[in-house]
């Protein structure tokens, strides 16, 4: 399911880096050198606010009505520019899949699973996330 948030740009009139902000999410901020950067890494800083909230099971906040965009844009004490940031959000409901993998390294998996008190599928899932954020 995706979902749009509105996201604030920073210092787009001056020289630097362009910072975001977003109203529905205090404490998510990110910047980029241009506005197509900041806007891209974003969306990858609310992408890991969201998963992390997810883990936390905390509440997602609902989308901002254009009325309380209006208000904080108006609180701001810079001039901002409101742009929308469209998000996929992080699905929860699991999925059963089926995977080939040599017998040895599924019992090295395991082992290392084991070791560290967790499931073979926790650590796939794990391994995969840590991989796409080292290689994306």
């Amino acid at each position: 399911m995706k979902k749009v948030y509105t996201a604030l740009l920073h210092g787009v009139d001056e020289e630097g880096d362009v910072g975001v902000t977003f109203p529905d999410f205090p404490g998510c901020i990110s910047q980029g050198e241009n506005v197509d950067e900041a806007l891209r890494k974003g969306r990858e800083a609310l992408e890991f606010h969201l998963e992390g909230m997810l883990e936390e099971k905390l509440p997602i906040p609902e989308v901002s009505s254009r009325t309380e965009v209006v208000k904080a844009v108006k609180e701001c004490e810079e001039s901002v520019y409101p742009s929308l940031i469209e998000v996929e959000m992080p699905e929860t409901q699991k999925e059963r899949i089926n995977v080939t993998i040599s017998r040895y390294k599924l019992n090295k998996i395991d082992t290392y699973a084991k070791s560290h008190h967790l499931k073979r599928s926790a650590f796939l899932e794990q391994a995969a996330m840590d991989y796409i954020s080292t290689h994306h």
